[in-house]
């Protein structure tokens, strides 16, 4: 396992710095200090071993977000609280979300896959939304596909012009207020948006 997590970190740090697709096995296992013959013992090649890195990191944004989603008792509450526990694990590794948003495609197929994956595990928190809804004001459940897709692109953005870490915080009144305007409506949702931007002001 501690293979594993040094080969994880190098594999990242390096992607972050030069680029995934200039990024070689060889130069992997220098910085992770392990043989070449211990990566492949444990990763077919350097796809894998990126796909599995994310995979780590995304659990823990996951666990962390559902946890912060929990812990309090009303919608745009948890939600609030989820959006920022995301942010929070994201900023504090730069690499790894610079990694899993913009060099997902140059990875390979299953990294946008578990990126996708993950995406939608993170739209069960608009789930209450719908409920909070009249029936004849139902909106389609294509709606959490299209906020996912808006706040997948804001941040892709914001990592590949290499922003420093707090720009997730300067952002997270927008994420919040875009997850919950088709729900709530814009007016409440941008009331609810600027009171909660105090307190990270």
């Amino acid at each position: 396992m501690n293979q594993r997590l040094r080969i994880f970190a190098a594999t990242v740090r390096l992607s972050y710095e030069s680029g995934y697709s200039s990024v070689t096995v060889a130069e992997i296992t220098a910085a992770a200090r392990v043989s070449r013959n211990a990566f492949y013992q444990q990763f077919r090649d350097k796809s894998e071993a990126a796909t599995r890195a994310l995979d780590l990191i995304l659990e823990q944004v996951i666990g962390s977000s559902a946890g912060a989603f929990c812990s309090a008792s009303q919608w745009p509450e948890r939600v609030w609280k989820a959006a920022r526990a995301f942010g929070l694990i994201f900023a504090a590794a730069p690499d790894y979300a610079h990694v899993g948003l913009v060099e997902t495609h140059a990875i390979g197929d299953e990294a946008v896959q578990l990126v996708y994956d993950r995406i939608g595990a993170f739209m069960l928190f608009l789930e209450e939304g719908y409920r909070r809804r009249a029936p004849e004001r139902e909106l389609p459940r294509v709606s959490s596909e299209a906020i996912g897709a808006a706040m997948f692109e804001i941040a892709f953005r914001a990592l590949r012009e290499r922003r420093q870490p707090e720009w997730y915080s300067a952002l997270l009144p927008q994420f919040v207020f875009i997850c919950l305007a088709p729900f709530m409506g814009p007016e409440q949702a941008l009331d609810f948006a600027h009171e909660k931007a105090q307190d990270i002001a």
